[in-house]
């Protein structure tokens, strides 16, 4: 049976982070949307939404006209409240790229494993470094101005990173290191 994740969030940056995220899992397919009202239910599929927990009412009248079939739900919450239905898996919205990615595939039937706290490919510190430059949207080159090093070396550390978090893209990279605490959310700048 096909897969098929829906992303809903109101922030583009959150929505479009998970994305990314999401991509990297094989055989399922990733829906994105600003609203809930643009959701378009696959049948013959599974339907794993993302949702804010703004959604969470829009999300259950789905879930009614459906009447649950092949539908299930991941409820990012930003707070410390508890919503109210226990088949709908509730995530902060600082959970780590791969736990939420074990999460998915676990949701959908993709793996066999158990679903705990999944340990975190590490970097570096000089790679954890070119993360934070990357962040803050500098070139290749300002990188390798600011951390002293050679431009060939910055893009080896990228394609280190890359092999080790399987996030290809600068934005993917902002928002895994705003997730992970490398950043603040004052460092990104729009270039």
């Amino acid at each position: 049976m096909k897969c098929h994740v829906h992303i809903i969030h109101p922030c583009d940056i959150v929505r479009l982070g998970i994305e990314n995220i999401i991509r990297s899992i094989p055989l399922v397919q990733v829906s994105s949307y600003l609203y809930f009202k643009d959701f378009t239910y696959q049948p013959n599929e599974k339907n794993l939404v993302i949702f804010d927990k703004d959604y969470l009412d829009e999300f259950n009248d789905i879930t009614k006209r459906h009447n649950g079939k092949l539908i299930l739900g991941i409820c990012i919450n930003t707070g410390n409240e508890i919503i109210g239905k226990s088949d709908i898996k509730c995530v902060k919205l600082d959970i780590g790229e791969n736990e939420l990615r074990e999460l998915v595939k676990h949701e959908l039937g993709l793996t066999g494993k158990s679903i705990g706290k999944v340990e975190q490919n590490s970097l570096s510190a000089r790679e954890v470094d070119v993360v934070r430059c990357i962040a803050k949207g500098m070139s290749n080159k300002e990188i390798a101005d600011v951390l002293c090093i050679s431009t060939h070396t910055v893009i080896t550390h990228r394609k280190n990173i890359t092999a080790k978090l399987g996030i290809k893209s600068a934005s993917g990279l902002t928002v895994f290191a705003l997730l992970e605490g490398i950043i603040s959310g004052e460092e990104v700048t729009n270039r």
